[in-house]
């Protein structure tokens, strides 16, 4: 009888364990089941890096301006306003921007959510003023809700730019969220559109203010700088690259468009 009794006490004890184990192992594939999938970091293809790249000279026509990190939202109705007047002609064209009939508030609200994201649109209807002479450049009409170029009471040509080169360092994405680097050549600032820019530094600060100089084309080339002069940037940029400070751009994708989320200088 002793003998039977352990016996029957071993298949217990067995099958119990069996149970343990079994319910262990689903608890176990339960908790594997619950971790969370991490989105690995992989290089842009060829075609991405190509269309972050030409964003990036996009927005050099006025954003580039913040040296430290600048996120799109946190802008001003002035700096929402500088963005839009400054976008390049072809930019214009194709949103058939025209400042002398008036550019409606909902376009110029559409083109900065196209550019930065929901949210990117005027909170406030204020006049752009002229960054020369502080006064009223683009006036808000409350009636046609609208804004107009005004050049009556300015006595100054156009206002001052500067060419940028960018140069490519590396890019990623993660999910929806794109990732590029690029180092830049900023140029003296330049008021004559006809001008060839000769000296060059490596932040918008540097340049505007003229200090830090990184290179003069003319110092080093002569009448030869006005041949091929952007390869001559570039040799020089080469040369003093380590100097050049990394510009990170951050993009949200949303369907086939891209739109900035933040931008950070290293």
């Amino acid at each position: 009888m002793l003998l039977m009794f352990l016996i029957l006490c071993s298949i217990v004890i067995l099958l119990l364990v069996a149970v343990l184990k079994d319910l262990t192992g689903k608890k176990e594939v339960e908790k594997e089941e619950e971790l969370p999938i991490v989105a690995e970091e992989v290089n842009l293809t060829e075609e991405e890096r190509d269309t972050l790249f030409d964003l990036v000279s996009l927005y050099d026509d006025s954003f580039i301006q913040y040296d430290g990190t600048m996120e799109p939202l946190a802008m001003t109705t002035e700096e929402k306003l500088d963005f839009v007047y400054r976008l390049n002609n072809t930019e214009k064209k194709e949103w058939n921007i025209d400042w002398d009939r008036s550019v409606s508030l909902a376009k110029i609200n559409s083109i900065l959510e196209s550019y930065f994201g929901k949210g990117a649109a005027l909170m406030t209807q204020d006049d752009y003023l002229c960054p020369l002479d502080q006064l009223p450049l683009l006036i808000y009409d409350d009636i046609t809700e609208s804004y107009t170029l005004d050049l009556e009471d300015h006595g100054h040509g156009p206002l001052p730019f500067l060419e940028v080169e960018n140069y490519y360092q590396k890019g990623e994405k993660k999910e929806d969220i794109y990732t590029i680097q690029v180092k830049k050549a900023f140029s003296n600032l330049i008021t004559d559109p006809s001008f060839v820019p000769m000296t060059y530094y490596a932040t918008y600060t540097d340049a505007v203010f003229s200090q830090n100089q990184m290179f003069d084309l003319y110092a080093i080339y002569g009448e030869d700088a006005l041949i091929d002069t952007e390869e001559k940037v570039k040799r020089q940029y080469l040369e003093h690259k380590e100097k050049f400070p990394i510009y990170t751009y951050v993009f949200q994708k949303e369907g086939d468009s891209f739109y900035l989320l933040e931008l950070t200088k290293e």
